[in-house]
C-alpha cells in the first residue's frame, strides 16, 4: 500500500510543478483623448479599495503616441490583480483625469498575463 500512495505523490508534484514559467502581470495599450493619441505623460492606476482591491499603485509612461505600457515594480514578480481606479498626467488634460476619484476610469487587472486595456478620454 505503501508504494502505491509514494507513486500517487510524486506524480501529483510532477504535474503541479510542470505548469510552465510564471507570467508576470503587465498592463499595456493605447490611450486616446478627443479621438487623438495622448502625447506623452504618466498613467497611474491605483487600486480600488471600494472593490476590495489592496497593494501598492502601479504607474508608467505615456508615449508620443499614445501607447502605454505599466510593468512590475523592480524587486517585484507582479502587478496585483484587482479593480484599479486610473488616472492620467499630461500636458492639455483637463484635471479632472488626474484625480482617480474623479477621471471616471475604472479597470479589472487580471493576474499573470499582459492586460491589453485601451483608454477613449472624451
Amino acid at each position: 500500500m505503501r508504494q502505491p500512495m509514494s507513486a500517487f505523490c510524486l506524480l501529483f508534484m510532477l504535474i503541479g510543478c510542470s505548469s510552465g514559467p510564471v507570467v508576470p502581470t503587465s498592463i499595456q495599450g493605447r490611450i486616446l483623448y478627443q479621438k487623438q493619441p495622448l502625447r506623452g505623460g504618466t498613467i497611474v492606476f491605483t487600486p480600488d479599495m471600494e472593490r476590495g482591491s489592496v497593494g501598492p499603485m502601479a504607474a508608467g509612461e505615456i508615449f508620443a503616441d499614445g501607447t502605454y505600457t505599466v510593468l512590475p515594480q523592480p524587486g517585484k514578480d507582479s502587478i496585483h490583480a484587482g479593480w484599479y481606479k486610473v488616472s492620467f498626467a499630461s500636458q492639455g488634460l483637463p484635471s479632472k483625469f488626474t484625480d482617480p476619484s474623479f477621471s471616471g476610469q475604472v479597470r479589472q487587472i487580471l493576474s499573470g498575463q499582459v492586460n491589453k486595456i485601451d483608454f477613449n478620454l472624451e
